[in-house]
């Protein structure tokens, strides 16, 4: 192993940490972020790649969406659950808000 991946390997692991802290902080993002000198935006960079290496290691599985039928939806809002799960939002919901949803529960 060289130098390179050897620091490769730190940083990945630091931004796991920093990733879990956040979130078992409660703060928002952005507030942690913030509060922890930290770019909004490469937070999210690293996000990112960790899902992506994630799902390349097999360590989780890649989303897969499935064909629902009409009785998962009420005429006011669309409903996810899954096991203990139950996320509820309004239909005309933003596609971009509904996928970063289903994202972040994939963590």
């Amino acid at each position: 192993m060289d130098i390179q991946s050897i620091n490769d390997d730190i940083k990945t692991k630091q931004w796991v940490e920093r990733i879990k802290e956040c979130r078992e902080s409660g703060l928002p993002v952005r507030r942690w972020c913030k509060q922890n000198n930290i770019c909004e935006q490469t937070y999210y960079g690293w996000l990112r790649k960790l899902r992506k290496m994630a799902i390349e290691t097999g360590a989780v599985q890649a989303p897969s969406f499935v064909p629902i039928d009409q009785s998962s939806f009420d005429k006011q809002n669309i409903i996810i659950t899954k096991g203990d799960v139950h996320i509820e939002f309004p239909c005309d919901t933003d596609i971009g808000t509904v996928t970063n949803i289903i994202g972040a529960l994939l963590c």
